[in-house]
Parts: structure tokens; C-alpha cells; sequence
């Protein structure tokens, strides 16, 4: 993955340095976007991890250094449910021994700041290609659940919660999109992003099956509002 994203990236700024429009330089611009999360890798219910779909948040400042090329600074979160029917069927310990995670529990959570360099087409709509890299922080869910266990022909119901814990990794990615503007000012767009980083949670966690070696991977699609100024 890490050389598709390389290959795709270079192959798309050496097409723009080739071309001789020159009619679209941007001005610094914001950008606001919401997405849905589908998570990859050992996150899902699958693999290693127990992780349903989720949506994401995330703000662009770019600031244009020529009519094809910015240097982008972003910050995004993202908000993935846990897969509560899947961490249920996997902890079931048998029949003197079961497990159930109730209604309360919490998400999974990746923040990331990060910084890129976006080269696109010329042109009033345009497509985009942002390869980039950064920090992030990747939360594990909150979770409350019961164990019902059966002592000397007792049924008994056990409450537990397991409390969240984060850890911090370097992160990189790569943003595709089109833009399509409105007005001088304003503009809306499609994305698309993969995003990737290593963690390690040491000591065991209720929230993934085996390894505390966590690869985070994530696919998020959504829609963005531009504003330039």
C-alpha cells in the first residue's frame, strides 16, 4: 500500500508540472468535511478487532503555493461503533460460562493532525490528490458488560467495565477528491481517504481478540464545503 500511494502520487504531480494551464491559482482555503468510516485491517470483527462503521469529521487549511500545488495542514476525527454482536459471539465462554456487552459501550476513536502536500488539475472544477502524513491517536472503546456464570447450580450475573485507553503513533494517508466551485468564495467537493498507522497497546485489552500490535487501517468517503479567501 505504502508504494501504490507513492506511485499514484508522483504519477499525479508529474502530469500537472507537465501542463501549461495557468488559470486557476487558489487562494488559501478552508475546507469542512463529514464522512462514513469503514475500517480495514486488524479493526474489524474478522480480524483483530471488533470495529462496525463509523463517521469521521475533518478541516483542511491548504495553502496554495501555485495554481496547482498547496501545502495542506488537517486535522480529523473519527468515531468508529463497536461491533457489539461480534465481541459477544467471539468472548462467549460456553455454557456454564457467557458474555454480553450492553447498550452503553463505546466507540473507537482515531484523532490525527496532520500535514501534506495536495497537487490537482487546472481549471475551475478540478481533481486533487493529497498524499500526507502525521500523528494520531487512536482511543479504544469504554465498555460495560455482564458475564453470567453458574456457581454450585447459582446463576449469577457479573458487571464489569473496562475503561478506555489511547496511544499515539505516526500516521500517513492519501486524500482524493474533486472540487467543483460555486462562487469566488465558495465551493463543494467529494473525497476519498485512506488512512493508516501502527499502535501498540501493551498488556491485554477486551477489545481486540489476541495482539496488542494493532495495524489501524480506515476508508473514509464523504462530502466537503470549501471556502477561500
Amino acid at each position: 500500500m505504502k508504494y501504490l500511494i507513492l506511485s499514484l502520487s508522483l504519477a499525479f504531480i508529474t502530469l500537472n508540472a507537465a501542463s501549461q494551464e495557468d488559470k486557476n491559482f487558489d487562494r488559501s482555503r478552508v475546507s469542512v468535511g463529514v464522512g462514513s468510516v469503514s475500517p480495514l485491517g486488524d479493526l474489524v470483527s474478522d480480524s483483530n478487532g471488533f470495529a462496525g462503521g463509523g463517521i469521521s469529521f475533518n478541516i483542511d487549511y491548504a495553502i496554495a503555493a501555485s495554481n496547482n500545488m498547496a501545502i495542506v495542514f488537517g486535522f480529523n476525527r473519527g468515531m468508529i461503533q463497536l461491533d457489539e454482536e461480534a465481541i459477544n459471539t467471539v468472548k462467549e465462554g460456553g455454557i456454564n460460562n457467557s458474555f454480553g456487552v450492553d447498550g452503553s459501550s463505546g466507540k473507537y476513536k482515531m484523532t490525527s493532525f496532520i500535514i501534506g502536500a495536495e497537487a490537482r488539475t487546472s481549471g475551475k472544477h478540478y481533481f486533487y490528490v493529497n498524499p500526507y502524513f502525521g500523528l494520531g491517536k487512536l482511543t479504544t472503546p469504554e465498555i460495560t458488560y455482564q458475564t453470567f456464570e453458574i456457581f454450585n447450580s447459582t446463576y449469577t450475573t457479573v458487571s464489569n467495565k473496562v475503561t478506555s485507553r489511547s496511544e499515539i503513533s505516526t500516521i500517513y494517508g492519501l486524500k482524493l477528491g474533486a472540487h467543483f466551485l460555486l462562487s469566488d468564495h465558495f465551493g463543494i467537493g467529494l473525497f476519498g481517504r485512506y488512512e493508516q498507522g501502527n499502535f501498540r497497546f501493551p498488556g491485554e485489552t477486551i477489545v481486540f481478540k489476541s495482539s496488542s500490535n494493532i495495524t489501524y487501517e480506515a476508508l473514509t468517503t464523504g462530502v466537503n464545503l470549501h471556502f477561500s479567501f
